[in-house]
Parts: structure tokens; C-alpha cells; sequence
């Protein structure tokens, strides 16, 4: 076998072993009861990786493993889920829902990863597309890639040995929450940023300062009724300001924290806020970190149930910890976001 060959088969293999791993993703999702894994997006996703997989046969090049969006509509058909019938053509629908697929594959990006280093791989599966130059006859094709992590990603998807009784979480990014909560997201806290983060703050003291001078000011002047009134709305907007934004502060030195109401939305639940490392500033030698809305679930290992993540309570004070919803008194495991694993909190 000349060199050309062999690298050619070598890349075929990466192929393959993608595929294999974005099915690997739904039979997870499958057993970790996640709700959103027959949506149509990860239905394409498992469409494209299936294709890949009967198409990388020795002797085929590469390049000409991309499928149409004829190609793919049948095969998420063929797979469930997908209804054969629809209003548009199977062009405008894979259009459609392929935007859809590469927001969810960006929010599953740290199982994928999680997934591929449980392999020993040092690539995870990707998507691709090569947009059609217009015109009657001409197609757009849609692949499966082996992307390459880089040293951030390498670090941060390491995969741990799993402890007797044990369980790992599967970590997904959320992104369809609130309009006000939108800029938390992705915020990053690099620069003028980290400053900008403690804004909020610094414009409640300002105003607390004001407010305390302008009851002196009354008090001086006989008005105490006023005074008292003024009081009992500072202290009562004081309160809810503070437990309101009380997990934005408390992320910095915890990293990770149970999101509040406000930030999430209502049909979700045991959502996390977690301050996520995603690069090394080269000046300084600082992580620089990026504030995440993420949900962590698991398979118990008892009851096959769901495992979500929510607040210790009183039993397990300042932590975070897995609980089955099959069983949520019994079935309890601790909760590490730097490792993904759980160990049982209960004896036998």
C-alpha cells in the first residue's frame, strides 16, 4: 500500500469512527432520558452519520462522501422520527433544519467531545457544508467531519475512570432562554469585561449612597414618616437586588451554581450557571473564563432513571448534587463539572 493510500484510509477511519460516535451521542441521550433527543436536528444528525458510515468503504475517496439534501431526507425518515410527508420541498426542509443541527451540535459540543475522549480519539464529529453555486441541477452536499481538538478542548473534555456504583454526566449548553438573560450566555470575562461584570454592583452602591443621604437629609428635617417609608423600600429592593443577582457573584469563586428563576426558561429545569475556562491569555497566563448556561444529566446507575443536577439543601449544604427523578431520596450522587463524574452519597 503506497503512502497516499494509507493516509487516505487513515482518514477514513477518522470517519467512520465520528459516525460511530455521533450514534454513540443518541443511544446516550436515549439512556440518559434526555427530552430533546428525537427533535428533528439530531434525527439529521444521525442521518448524515449513518450515510457516512455505508459510504467510507476502502477505495472511496473522501471528498465524494457528502451527501444532498434528497439523500438526507430520506435516510431521517428511514431512521424514525421524521415524517414523509411535508409542505416543502426536501431541499428547503433540510435548509432549515441543518441551521437548527449546528446550534444543537454547538450546545452537545462537550459530550461529543466527552464521548470521542472516552475512545482515545483526539478528534470529535463535526458537521460541513458546501453551499450550491445557484443554478438548475446544482446541489448543496452536506458532511460529517473528524475535527481536531485543540489544547483548550483536549484539557477540558479529559476523560476520568468511572468509581464503583459510580455515574458520568452528560453536559449540554442551553440556548433558547429568555430575551433578558440572553447577554449572561457567553459573557466573557477577559479585560474591560471583568469590569463591566461588577458594573451592576457598583451602580447599587452609587445609588444605596444616595438613598442614605437623602434619608439623613429628611431625618435632619423632621420628616420621619417619610424616612420610615423610604426605609422599609430600600431595604425590600436591597434584598431581592441581592438574591436576584446573588449567582453572578457567587459563580466567580464557586465556577459553577444552580441558575436562577429568571435566567431560565419555565418548561426547563435544574439548569446550572456554570463560568466556564475556555482559553489561557497568552500575556498574562490568566484562564480566561465565559459564564455558561449549562444542564448536566446522567443514567442512574440503580434504576436507569435520569439524574439531573440541583442545590445540596440542608443535607449537602453549599453543593450540588445528582438526584434520580425516580427515586430523588435515595438515589443521590455528588456532582463534579471539572470531572463529569458522580459517586453514591447513600450507603448500600
Amino acid at each position: 500500500m503506497d503512502k497516499q493510500s494509507l493516509i487516505e484510509n487513515q482518514d477514513l477511519d477518522k470517519l467512520r469512527q465520528s459516525a460511530e460516535c455521533v450514534l454513540g451521542l443518541y443511544d446516550e441521550l436515549v439512556a440518559n432520558n434526555d427530552p430533546r433527543r428525537d427533535q428533528i436536528a439530531m434525527s439529521l444528525f444521525r442521518a448524515v452519520a449513518t450515510l457516512s458510515l455505508e459510504r467510507a468503504q476502502p477505495g472511496i475517496n473522501l471528498q465524494d462522501i457528502r451527501f444532498t439534501s434528497d439523500e438526507l431526507f430520506k435516510k431521517a425518515v428511514e431512521l424514525g422520527f421524521t415524517k414523509s410527508s411535508i409542505k416543502e420541498t426536501a431541499s428547503e426542509w433540510v435548509r432549515k433544519n441543518w441551521k437548527k443541527l449546528e446550534l444543537q451540535i454547538n450546545d452537545r459540543a462537550g459530550h461529543l467531545q466527552d464521548l470521542s475522549q472516552r475512545k482515545d480519539l483526539d478528534y470529535y464529529p463535526w458537521i460541513g457544508k458546501d453551499k450550491s453555486q445557484g443554478g438548475q441541477g446544482k446541489h448543496s452536499y452536506y458532511f460529517l467531519i473528524a475535527k481536531p481538538f485543540n489544547e483548550t478542548e483536549k484539557i477540558e473534555s479529559k476523560c476520568y475512570d468511572l468509581p464503583e456504583g459510580g455515574l458520568r454526566f452528560a453536559p449540554e449548553l442551553l440556548s433558547n432562554f429568555p430575551i433578558w438573560a440572553r447577554w449572561v450566555n457567553g459573557f466573557v470575562l477577559k479585560g474591560w469585561q471583568k469590569y463591566a461584570f461588577l458594573l451592576p454592583v457598583l451602580l447599587a452602591m452609587l445609588f444605596g449612597l444616595f438613598l442614605l443621604y437623602a434619608l439623613l437629609t429628611l431625618g435632619i428635617n423632621g420628616n420621619i414618616s417619610t424616612v420610615s417609608w423610604l426605609s422599609y423600600w430600600v431595604i425590600s429592593g436591597g434584598l431581592i437586588a441581592a438574591v436576584l443577582s446573588s449567582p453572578l457573584y457567587r459563580v466567580v469563586t464557586s465556577r459553577i451554581v444552580m441558575a436562577p428563576t429568571w435566567m431560565i426558561p419555565i418548561k426547563e429545569r435544574s439548569v446550572q450557571l456554570e463560568l466556564k475556562r475556555i482559553d489561557t491569555d497568552p500575556e498574562t497566563g490568566n484562564a480566561i473564563r465565559e459564564l455558561r448556561l449549562m444542564v448536566y444529566s446522567a443514567k442512574c446507575p440503580i434504576c436507569s432513571g435520569r439524574v439531573e443536577v440541583e442545590g445540596g439543601g440542608m443535607e449537602f449544604p453549599f453543593r450540588l448534587i445528582g438526584r434520580c427523578c425516580e427515586s430523588p431520596r435515595e438515589h443521590v450522587f455528588s456532582f463534579d463539572h471539572v470531572t463529569r463524574i458522580g459517586k453514591p452519597l447513600r450507603p448500600n
